[in-house]
């Protein structure tokens, strides 16, 4: 029944007799046909891509220590396609230390390692944006705030602990009432807060910024948290020449009427 699901299989090797037994889902996650392909340790281990083979218990290893350890690595399936699987296995000994069968169970795990992948790579680009443009987005549970991003701790250099207890202390001094009833009473009403204060950074530059916050809700429309945009008031609206010159071309009267009508 676990194995119908495509995602577990398992093999054991009898090492006096080489008798090598595969399980049906182990021939499904290798893309190999039961029918047509003998089984045994030595194709498992060619199938493990070249860059993941050093880390992979080798047949000769497996009968000279007897030891097998936990392994995540890719296969590369006769058709080509990669697979990322997790390998867990035990070796049975005898009485006098001698290794008489191994066995063991693998685990399809290429979605968790895809996303995985996909997280990383998502927080390289949020990374590379911030350390270029100094503008980020975040997502809080709730407001006010019992935490901050690691972003906005950078960029206005404050302790966490001096922020909870005044949020708007990177805000100038003359300004930090104003958008902080402005911002309650729209948090209240959980519409979109929109400030653009002028920020104290680490640096000790003084920055006009865009804050946006965004009430978040989930598929029943039960209030989730918020999102929140933070970036330096001079990129919005910077537009290269080239780029004006081919929007002042292209943007037509039925374009701009488009956007009204969006924008009720």
């Amino acid at each position: 029944m676990v194995e119908g699901f495509g995602l577990t299989g398992t093999w054991s090797w009898t090492f006096a007799t080489d008798r090598h037994v595969w399980s049906p889902g182990l021939f499904r996650i290798l893309g190999l046909e039961p029918t047509s392909a003998r089984a045994e340790y030595g194709l498992l281990f060619a199938l493990v891509h070249p860059e993941d083979r050093d880390s992979i218990t080798s047949t000769s290893e497996l009968l000279q220590t007897g030891h097998m350890i936990q392994q995540t690595f890719r296969i590369i399936r006769p058709d080509g396609t990669l697979r990322t699987v997790m390998s867990r296995g035990e070796v049975v000994m005898a009485a006098d230390g001698r290794p008489l069968q191994a066995m063991g169970v693998l685990i399809d795990v290429s979605d968790r390692e895809m996303l995985a992948r996909a997280q990383a790579a998502d927080r390289r680009r949020k990374r590379a944006l911030f350390e270029q443009t100094r503008a980020f987005t975040s997502v809080t549970a709730v407001y006010p705030y019992t935490d901050f991003s690691p972003e906005w701790l950078e960029l206005v250099g404050l302790p966490r602990q001096a922020l909870l207890e005044e949020p708007t202390l990177p805000v100038l001094k003359e300004e930090r009432a104003r958008w902080r009833d402005h911002g309650r009473e729209l948090y209240l009403t959980r519409q979109v807060v929109h400030t653009r204060p002028r920020l104290i950074l680490a640096s000790g530059e003084i920055v006009p910024y865009r804050m946006v916050m965004v009430p978040m809700r989930n598929a029943s429309g039960a209030d989730e948290g918020w999102v929140n945009y933070i970036a330096p008031l001079h990129l919005d609206g910077a537009v290269p020449g080239v780029m004006r010159e081919s929007l002042e071309q292209l943007v037509r009267g039925i374009h701009l009427r488009a956007g009204r009508a969006l924008l009720d």
